[in-house]
């Protein structure tokens, strides 16, 4: 089996020769099917007789039921229900469908606008390894779930969006986070936290957002209950005081969590010292996200020893502070960190990027935000500069997305130009490029301008504004300024608004 191809299929398909086209092989649909949408997965299955049987299973893995949008007739579902593996439901049609017709399905989603009581979950205990609860206007309590002795022996993953967990039954629930491997609790209302006896040896994952009924010191005792983990995204009802701050910078410095390798907080209220105190508790940092810090010389020598395998990075600082990562820092991330995919620091002077070393993410980077910054010396040519920092871009062969943004505060600041006659050409060459962002950051682009960076169809502009920083582009894509190249280019533009 490869990719979600059963042996039902296999089986049905004729033998293979040395002149069958690579395309009718089942392994190769699979492959095709993780980038295609599921009517294009149906329109893939009308091509022939073997495409046909070779896509029928991937049309089906994942199935929704819901309310309010299309979804498959009670008889079409029992005549393809072998091949589900995911499957999302809402309370309303449990009973009407059964899920019991679908014996091979792992992944189970229930959404509710109401308490989970009619849902039986007998029929799938044996086969369940992933368990979503969501909400969706209404507080959903577990109780009828967490009643039944044992439930879901083989569960692996939980998910609680917008879920109750009483009193009466918070034991049994802890009981059995003990056999998880993954834990997601998002908005989630728990009564009690566990009994500090338990230890979750098993619990790699752990997300822990937007509990206002636990308080802080609670959730972080919780946190280092699960010694295993090698993610963590801790994201609370309020911002983390220091005081918690430095209570988790020491357990990491006593080697609490010898396995992380992810950590998100955007609301982690941490100075230079605990911050640099994280990250040296880690052993092995693949991907930080704690933007609003205040990352200093501390963090940035901590952080040195995690650039060889360093992927993901988000360092923006607090704009409240003073104190963020300087413009030769965010320059020496790039220029050493040979894996990095994605980055999304402060301001970078051209100067910086001059006089450093050429970046070394150049193959692996995808997702780029930054504020350049154009400083020429004083007998220096400012175009000189502009191109030479396209030029650095340019190089970042895999890039996907690109987001320029500036502080609408300073006014004597000269920004990243994106016009041909500022060298704008050179971005031609990102063949991957799906998406350029402009947040508070001004660009007059004329349509030849557009048209050089977006040669081909499916990629977007996204402008963004806030309050007095308007975006001449946003005036472009408009159409005001700017007249959209006509089909087959079709151009999805988004434009957010800051809310009243």
């Amino acid at each position: 089996m490869c990719g979600g191809v059963s042996a039902f299929t296999l089986s049905r398909l004729p033998p293979i020769d040395s002149r069958m086209n690579p395309l009718e092989l089942p392994e190769i649909a699979a492959i095709l099917a993780d980038f295609l949408c599921r009517p294009d997965l149906v329109r893939c299955m009308r091509v022939c007789r073997v495409w046909h049987l070779s896509f029928l299973p991937l049309v089906w893995r994942n199935v929704v039921i819901s309310q309010g949008r299309p979804h498959p007739a009670m008889q079409v579902l029992g005549r393809h229900c072998q091949f589900v593996k995911e499957l999302r439901y809402h309370v309303d049609l449990w009973h009407e469908y059964g899920p019991a017709h679908c014996p091979n399905a792992s992944s189970l989603t229930v959404f509710s606008c109401r308490d989970l009581a009619p849902v039986d979950i007998e029929l799938f205990e044996q086969q369940i390894s992933h368990f979503m609860i969501h909400g969706m206007d209404h507080w959903v309590s577990l109780h009828s779930i967490l009643q039944q002795p044992f439930p879901l022996p083989n569960l692996s993953k939980l998910e609680l969006d917008f879920a109750v967990i009483e009193s009466d039954h918070s034991t049994i629930f802890w009981n059995l986070c003990t056999r998880l491997d993954s834990l997601i609790i998002r908005a989630a209302a728990i009564t009690e936290m566990p009994d500090r006896s338990l230890t979750f040896g098993r619990l790699k994952e752990l997300t822990i957002a937007a509990n206002p009924m636990i308080m802080l010191n609670q959730q972080l005792d919780f946190i280092t209950q699960c010694p295993n983990l090698t993610y963590l995204h801790w994201k609370p009802w309020e911002r983390i005081s220091p005081d918690v701050v430095g209570r988790f910078a020491s357990h990491l410095a006593r080697g609490g969590m010898p396995n992380l390798r992810t950590l998100h907080s955007t609301d982690l209220v941490a100075s230079d010292v605990h911050l640099s105190k994280i990250i040296s508790g880690i052993r092995q940092l693949w991907d930080l996200g704690t933007p609003g810090c205040e990352p200093g010389q501390l963090s940035f020598t901590a952080l040195r020893s995690h650039f060889s395998w360093l992927r993901k990075l988000d360092i923006k600082g607090n704009p409240n502070h003073t104190l963020s990562f300087t413009g030769p820092m965010v320059q020496e991330i790039l220029a050493s960190c040979p894996l990095l995919e994605t980055l999304l620091a402060d301001q970078i002077a051209s100067q910086d990027i001059l006089d450093g070393q050429p970046w070394a993410c150049d193959r692996s980077m995808k997702d780029l935000t930054l504020w350049f910054v154009i400083t020429p010396g004083q007998d220096e040519d400012v175009d000189f500069h502009q191109r030479h920092v396209l030029e650095r871009i340019s190089q970042l062969s895999n890039l996907e997305s690109l987001c320029l943004f500036s502080d609408n505060r300073s006014t004597d600041v000269i920004n990243l130009d994106l016009r041909l006659e500022k060298g704008l050409g050179q971005l031609a060459t990102l063949k991957r490029l799906k998406r350029v962002s402009f947040l508070d950051n001004t660009q007059n682009m004329s349509h030849a301008d557009v048209e050089v960076t977006y040669p081909q169809g499916g990629r977007s502009f996204h402008c963004s504004y806030f309050a007095s920083a308007f975006s001449r582009m946003t005036l472009c894509l408009l159409g005001r300024s700017l007249s959209l190249p006509p089909p087959p280019c079709h151009w999805k533009l988004l434009i957010l608004r800051t809310p009243s």
